[in-house]
């Protein structure tokens, strides 16, 4: 690890820094469609257990975005200190609640942003991080470059022919994509992905797995460490898949929404309903509740945020033209389900 402080830090908050008791450890982070640099005085990060691609320092082309998590404790830092440093923003004051995004919780902390830096002051960070921080920057990026960031699973064939996944949290995406992954197809991504046209480019982080019969013998057999809530754990990806891709065309768009009490189908969804459900569970403006963050970002111009989501919602209406559209309740850990699922797919 190396230890520096910020470049270009804003002159209050690097002397806030320049004073703290231990220095910075830094790291670059790989997004696949960007970087950003972590910096934080908390040994042994924990939230970096988010992520799967993480080197030591700050690489030059990580220098766009920017992340420093500070505990306040460590750093003999007090509330008098930070108040009038920071940001006077919806997101900013509900951090001193205690409340981060969408259902994501913990103790009360203070949020600095300075340009494409962002600075958290508090004592816990792991539902922050990856939680708020790592989705209002693929959003913030998507929306500067072109781009469409969907909250989606996705799985592709060796020939780059690519699947998205879409549902209710709960709803059996990780194990759809899991089944297809042991049959053959390779990973592309768990949580998140951005498109640019009708490309997806997978993000790369760990999976979020249950104690379930699908997972349970995996978690113990490699004491993976636990995720952000209860039953949950952390693997990486390459734990469950010998097949990873970074990118792939789509071809396919599949909303996930298995019960077992309900008739195993896979139907074919209008453009309209599927357009319907998507819009609410896969934009993460409003999945995560980004607008406010979306809104500040554009300097609270109401014409800009109107056009921006426009652009959002028309990216998003050409990759669901273009695609076969289905509603699938199956269970994939069933072989002759599997089977009529990867048919479905070719």
């Amino acid at each position: 690890m190396t230890e520096m402080l910020t470049s270009g830090t804003d002159g209050a908050i690097g002397q806030l820094l320049a004073n703290c008791k231990m220095g910075l450890l830094a790291k670059t982070i790989d997004l696949n469609v960007t970087k950003f640099s972590l910096q934080t005085n908390v040994p042994n990060f924990s939230a970096y257990s988010f992520f799967t691609s993480v080197e030591d320092g700050i690489e030059t082309d990580a220098n766009k975005y920017g992340l420093t998590c500070i505990d306040v404790n460590r750093a003999g830092l007090s509330d008098e200190q930070l108040i009038r440093l920071r940001d006077r923003s919806f997101r900013a004051s509900k951090f001193l609640t205690g409340f981060y995004l969408n259902t994501y919780f913990g103790d009360p902390a203070y949020l600095m942003t300075r340009a494409s830096h962002t600075y958290i002051f508090g004592t816990t960070f792991d539902s922050i991080v990856w939680p708020f921080y790592v989705k209002r920057l693929l959003t913030l990026h998507s929306l500067e470059h072109g781009l469409l960031h969907l909250k989606a699973g996705g799985v592709t064939t060796s020939e780059g022919v690519g699947t998205l996944f879409f549902g209710r949290s709960g709803a059996g995406k990780t194990v759809m994509l899991t089944g297809l992954c042991q049959a053959g197809m390779s990973f592309l991504s768990n949580t998140h992905v951005v498109l640019d046209g009708s490309v997806a480019h997978g993000i790369p982080s760990t999976m979020r797995i249950r104690m379930d019969p699908v997972f349970s013998d995996l978690i113990r057999r490699k004491r993976l460490s636990k995720h952000l809530d209860e039953n949950e754990y952390n693997a990486a990806p390459e734990l469950l898949f010998q097949n990873m891709r970074s990118s792939a065309t789509i071809r396919n768009l599949v909303i996930v929404d298995y019960s077992p009490s309900r008739k195993s189908e896979i139907r074919s969804i209008p453009t309209d309903r599927f357009l319907n459900f998507v819009e609410q569970f896969s934009l993460p403006i409003n999945a995560y509740g980004l607008k406010d963050d979306v809104m500040e970002h554009l300097e609270g111009d109401l014409d800009k945020f109107a056009s921006a989501y426009r652009e959002m919602k028309n990216d998003l209406i050409k990759l669901v033209s273009g695609a076969r559209l289905f509603h699938m309740n199956m269970d994939v850990t069933d072989p002759t389900a599997l089977r009529e699922v990867l048919e479905a797919l070719a």
